[in-house]
């Protein structure tokens, strides 16, 4: 029953959103590395944001050509209507964009979602659109190992993790096709997430 509720709302992006910010606490440590990170790209660059969800991360990047990407319908009709920015539909796997399309590239909570074959080709993917020289910044949801605490159990129910994987795993997925460093962890209202950069 329990779970029945969560997937009602999580079917309904603005309450979904609202959640989140609570929960996230307004993703204000999201916004201080998305912004430190991206700082040294010129305003105008172009960013792709890869399973953008509802689009309120755009608003971290107003001095940019932002273009956010998810697979629901429902998500990006929201954005288009709440948020500024282009929004498409479409999968990660299957980009449509040219080669080279991209100075920057964030992906926020993906791949903990996803397995180690999907993984690879929506790196593969990112790789292909990104410009030589690019930046690609990758938030990733920690989970602890042993017993999940309160909080994570609840996290859990909202965004449950199909494929766990710690920083050094993460590492090993990412960097044959991306390369990335692990930058350690910030906290995110009751979450901790793991930051990595090309």
């Amino acid at each position: 029953m329990f779970r029945h509720v969560l997937y009602r709302i999580a079917s309904k992006p603005g309450l979904f959103l609202f959640l989140r910010k609570a929960g996230h606490f307004h993703f204000i440590s999201e916004r201080r590395v998305i912004r430190n990170y991206f700082l040294s790209l010129p305003p105008g660059s172009g960013i792709l944001h890869i399973a953008c969800e509802s689009g309120y991360f755009s608003n971290f990047f107003r001095d940019y050509s932002y273009t956010g990407v998810d697979l629901s319908e429902v998500k990006i009709a929201y954005a288009r209507k709440h948020f500024k920015g282009d929004f498409k539909v479409m999968d990660a796997m299957a980009l449509e964009f040219e080669a080279s399309s991209f100075d920057g590239i964030l992906l926020s909570g993906v791949f903990h979602n996803i397995d180690d074959i999907t993984s690879i080709q929506v790196l593969r993917e990112a790789k292909r659109v990104l410009k030589p020289g690019g930046k690609v910044l990758i938030l990733e949801d920690y989970y602890a190992d042993g017993a999940p605490g309160l909080f994570e159990r609840f996290d859990r129910y909202f965004d449950p993790p199909e494929v766990i994987r710690n920083p050094n795993q993460y590492l090993d997925l990412f960097t044959p096709h991306i390369r990335s460093q692990y930058k350690g962890m910030i906290r995110s209202g009751s979450r901790k997430m793991m930051v990595f950069q090309s």
